[in-house]
């Protein structure tokens, strides 16, 4: 079953600079061999349980996590979240 990102995840890049403080577009994942992963946020496009988690980029290159398709999408929620307040005092 495979899950779309709502569009205001899908965020742009480019569009403003990050401010001081903000840690810019990354989450940390875990890749399905056990290694940490530091993934940009802006790339996630969908995410797909088949068993295991996909999380496929804008960029077409599609990578296997150990998380779960809700674990991601909170992260790249919050990663979303947490740039909008930044680039709202901006």
């Amino acid at each position: 079953m495979g899950f779309r990102l709502p569009v205001p995840v899908l965020a742009q890049t480019g569009q403003r600079p990050f401010r001081r403080g903000f840690s810019g577009p990354v989450i940390t994942l875990t890749h399905l061999k056990g290694e940490k992963i530091v993934l940009n946020a802006d790339l996630v496009e969908s995410l797909e349980a088949t068993p295991d988690t996909v999380v496929t980029l804008t960029t077409g290159k599609r990578i296997v996590v150990q998380e779960s398709v809700p674990e991601v999408a909170r992260k790249v929620e919050e990663y979303t979240l947490r740039r909008s307040a930044h680039t709202d005092k901006a």
